[in-house]
């Protein structure tokens, strides 16, 4: 658990922990008990440290999606690219969305990942529509169906299988064999 920072020197340490996704709970804990109260030299260097932040982990979202998508796989796994694209922009998107951030900040947050889903997005679906005479429009039809703009899939439970689900209330179907 992390504490919410107020100085300086803790507010870089959440920052630099937000750089690596597997901290990503706690920081998003932590930024929802925090306060942004620094004097205006500090709150200016830090917004500055806080956009390198969240520029670095764009980044790397832009980067696995493209190493994904560059290994050229069938139309499941880039389903699957897609997928853990948007994954990986939940919590940056929540980051930006913190409430602890000035107005103006979070603006400039929130817009700069608007801008960069709406390219990656566009470019998808460029690229998407010059491969679909090669597969059928299986492609565009997966990044019109699964935008990245969307918000990511819930995350999956290890213990839910599909035979865990509850079972229908109706009957099914029996299955008939005709000869």
């Amino acid at each position: 658990m992390i504490d919410p920072p107020s100085t300086y020197a803790e507010w870089t340490e959440v920052l630099h922990r937000f750089e690596r996704p597997e901290n990503d709970t706690g920081v998003l804990a932590a930024l929802g008990r925090a306060k942004f109260s620094l004097s205006a030299e500090m709150s200016e260097r830090l917004c500055k440290r806080i956009i390198a932040v969240f520029d670095r982990r764009v980044l790397a979202v832009a980067s696995h999606l493209e190493q994904d998508l560059g290994r050229g796989l069938d139309e499941v796994s880039y389903g699957n690219s897609m997928t853990r694209a948007r994954r990986e922009l939940a919590p940056i998107a929540a980051f930006s969305a913190a409430r602890c951030w000035p107005a103006e900040l979070s603006g400039v947050l929130s817009k700069g990942l608007d801008d960069f889903v709406t390219a990656v997005q566009q470019k998808l679906e460029e690229n998407a529509t010059v491969y679909a005479r090669h597969d059928q429009g299986a492609r565009l039809s997966i990044v019109r169906r699964f935008p990245l703009s969307t918000g990511a899939p819930p995350p999956e439970s290890k213990g839910s299988r599909p035979a865990d689900k509850p079972k229908p209330d109706a009957p099914l179907p029996t299955r008939r064999i005709i000869l």
